[in-house]
């Protein structure tokens, strides 16, 4: 028996077909390049450097607890900038800011760190 391809014409509960959802969706600009491969290289590096998985933009980051292994603020500031790097982007060194916020004792959220980091990366 011979089944009934889906197509766009199918209706959700609210009667919305998924072409119009699609359409309603915003096209994807090169911020949004940027931002989402900050996001992954900052969730990346993070896990594997050993610190607790970042599951949400919203996870909070207390730069002052950051101090294990020792050299754990530049590893982060480097592995970061290398993978943002490996993402096609340029991108300075992020250590210095990582320092800075460790010894002002620091908090933000990783959204927060991906608008800090944004005006150093560069296509």
């Amino acid at each position: 028996m011979a089944t009934k391809k889906a197509t766009n014409k199918a209706t959700n509960a609210s009667g919305t077909t998924p072409a119009a959802m699609a359409a309603a969706a915003p096209t994807a600009t090169k911020a949004d390049e940027k931002h989402d491969a900050i996001y992954g290289c900052i969730v990346k590096i993070f896990h594997d450097a050993g610190l607790p998985h970042i599951s949400t933009p919203d996870v909070k980051i207390v730069w002052s607890k950051l101090t294990d292994p020792p050299n754990i603020i530049e590893q982060l500031g480097n592995g970061i900038r290398d993978c943002i790097i490996g993402q096609g982007f340029k991108c300075t060194g992020l250590a210095g800011l990582f320092q800075i916020l460790q010894n002002k004792n620091k908090v933000t959220t990783v959204s927060a760190l991906v608008d800090l980091i944004e005006p150093v990366v560069t296509k």
